[in-house]
């Protein structure tokens, strides 16, 4: 009888630290969310434009499936780098209400809303920018961001008000290489043609 107990003891003991063990998986497999973290990455085609070459850099946006009312974008850049030209909205949001080149701060901004009550979860290209470097050397596009403030570049949660962007997004560093002779005559075609009358 006695040995009846001791098994019956050790069976319930090893159950308490199986479910222990089983505990401890499933709370770090559910603590581990900012592996799924909302997330805004810069990327260009052309890592090594030259002196005015013009090229575009996407920004793209992923909510991690999380509901959004919108994204604000802050990019700052070193104008004494790079000319800031034209802004393209993306497709991921219904309405684009904000969209300002600021070349003189090295600042740009571009905002994407949903609908009234029709909050979405997306992933893609938020926008689209065209940029010209100026001179070069080694340059950088970024995000304002600071943890927690919602005032710089940030995803809009359908409830709460904390910004879905908890952690920094990558700078895109670009070389600039020194401008050609083909570069120079497409730069002056460029010129003749942003010159003429119609």
């Amino acid at each position: 009888m006695f040995s009846i107990i001791l098994v019956g003891v050790a069976i319930i003991l090893n159950m308490r630290k199986f479910l222990l063990v089983l505990g401890l998986v499933i709370l770090f497999l559910f603590s581990n969310q900012e592996i799924l973290a909302a997330s805004l990455n810069l990327s260009s085609s052309n890592s090594t434009p030259q002196v005015g070459e013009e090229f575009w850099v996407e920004v793209y946006l992923d909510t991690q499936n999380q509901a959004t009312l919108g994204t604000d974008v802050i990019l700052i850049f070193d104008p004494q780098f790079f000319e800031a030209k034209e802004i393209q909205e993306g497709v991921i949001y219904p309405s684009y209400p904000g969209k300002k080149i600021d070349n003189e701060q090295g600042k740009i901004f571009l905002s994407g809303v949903a609908n009234y009550g029709a909050p979405v979860s997306i992933s893609g290209v938020l926008g689209k920018i065209k940029f010209m470097p100026k001179k070069q050397g080694k340059g950088e596009i970024s995000f304002a961001w600071e943890p927690g403030r919602t005032d710089l570049t940030n995803i809009v949660p359908y409830q709460g008000s904390d910004n879905l962007l908890s952690q920094a997004p990558q700078t895109l560093g670009l070389q600039i290489e020194k401008q050609t002779l083909i570069g120079k005559i497409i730069e002056l075609i460029r010129r003749l043609i942003r010159s003429l009358p119609f």
